[in-house]
């Protein structure tokens, strides 16, 4: 059976809530079905409503939080020097990468000190985390800890790069190659 990378397929036995268009039977010596998997997440009608409700629901928090960036961000710049935001890149829906928003809760160079600190990392990799990790800032510390640290991921979600509900986007080390390699075929 020759597939191109491109095209989702799943092998699999015959369910049987499939639709006749979404199936192509296989003969000897195969058997079984090959079908493509529906999209994961809303469609049509109910992914506008999503996205709607993404984009009002995040204008309007923007607006009331306003007060509140602009105490963080100099609370940020006078208990260190270094950025208000930090960006990093995540990995997407359908492997798509982007730039996601947090207020600095670390010392500017806290990605160059990481690897100084591996020896200390209390999760399994490729995660990484330190439960006392030096270097997050005292006002770090408090955003973490109320999660005011994630609020300018509205603005990704403004963009339509993350959405109100959905998964943490992961980073783009915490997939190999292969791993992301099957998603997108599944997708």
């Amino acid at each position: 059976m020759a597939v191109t990378d491109t095209q989702p397929v799943l092998a699999a036995p015959a369910p049987p809530d499939l639709s006749a268009q979404d199936v192509v039977e296989l003969g000897p010596p195969m058997g079984g079905l090959v079908f493509s998997p529906p999209p994961d997440g809303p469609r049509g009608i109910g992914a506008a409503a999503k996205r709607g409700i993404d984009v009002v629901g995040s204008v309007i928090l923007l607006v009331l939080a306003a007060p509140l960036f602009a105490v963080i961000a100099m609370s940020i710049k006078l208990d260190s020097p270094g950025p208000v935001f930090f960006r990093q890149q995540r990995m997407g829906r359908d492997g798509r990468r982007f730039r996601i928003y947090k207020f600095r809760s670390m010392v500017a160079d806290a990605e160059l000190l990481r690897s100084a600190l591996l020896a200390f990392n209390e999760v399994k990799p490729p995660l990484f985390k330190i439960r006392s990790d030096p270097r997050v800032t005292r006002v770090g510390r408090l955003l973490r800890r109320c999660s005011l640290d994630e609020l300018p991921q509205l603005i990704n979600i403004l963009t339509g790069e993350m959405s109100l509900v959905g998964p943490r986007p992961p980073f783009d080390h915490e997939f190999d190659d292969d791993y992301v390699h099957q998603c997108l075929r599944l997708h």
